[in-house]
């Protein structure tokens, strides 16, 4: 709930406000905002090692790549930054899902605690690895079309050098938290099982609602024009 709906509404506030006094001051402190959010966010996300502090600093820098959709003071940017928000929702709603389950289970949030869980449970592997790829941006989840079209609105709304520059760090520090996103993945798979338990399992109703949302994630990479359709027919943006 922090990590969503406080950040949506946060961003809902400075929206209005940014719109309101589009200019070339706000802009410039706009680009501010958005460059030290991904900086500090994703650097921070490199160290950590509880999967609760990894979230809390990489949120930090999803605020600064949702923020970007603004910088154009446009209804299409807007649009942009809604669909980027949404998705960000989602993911973030499947990976605390998949952390409530490991914390349930093992009294942890841990990174090493995940190592070899995608072997016991092939779902619970699936579905949290395709929320880390939806996070960092990487196909076949929305999280690349979000990234996509957030930074191809950022090139051709304002064709600046100051676009330019947020333009390349904001790639930079992309490749950057591939490290730490990827890490999850990484230890469900490759790693080799910490514990001798053998009864991670999930039950129905947690299988039943990782794979719901995994869906959304994946079927809004191969259809994002329906969230956009529904966005333009719902809020007029």
């Amino acid at each position: 709930f922090f990590s969503t709906v406080s950040k949506a509404a946060g961003l809902a506030v400075i929206c209005r406000f940014a719109m309101s006094l589009s200019g070339l001051e706000i802009y410039n402190l706009l680009v501010v905002i958005v460059l030290a959010s991904i900086a500090i966010g994703n650097f921070s996300a490199l160290w950590q090692q509880s999967f609760k502090r990894l979230m809390a600093y990489s949120g930090i820098a999803q605020a600064g790549f949702i923020l970007i959709g603004l910088l154009t003071f446009s209804d299409t940017g807007m649009q942009v930054l809604v669909f980027y928000l949404i998705i960000y929702i989602i993911a973030n709603l499947l990976a605390f899902l998949s952390i409530i389950i490991i914390e349930n289970h093992f009294q942890s949030d841990k990174l090493e605690i995940f190592s070899g869980l995608g072997q016991k449970s092939i779902v619970f592997g699936v579905c949290f690895s395709i929320s880390m790829l939806t996070l960092v941006g990487l196909p076949p989840t929305a999280g690349f079309t979000a990234k996509l079209l957030i930074f191809t609105q950022l090139w051709q709304g304002k064709g600046t050098m100051l676009a330019l520059i947020t333009l390349i760090i904001g790639l930079l520090t992309t490749a950057i938290s591939l490290y730490f996103y990827l890490k999850i993945p990484y230890n469900l798979f490759f790693k080799n099982i910490l514990t001798q338990e053998n009864h991670f399992q999930l039950n129905l109703s947690q299988k039943v609602l990782l794979t719901f949302f995994t869906i959304f994630l994946l079927w809004f990479f191969f259809q994002p024009h329906l969230l956009i359709e529904m966005l333009k027919f719902n809020f007029g943006i």
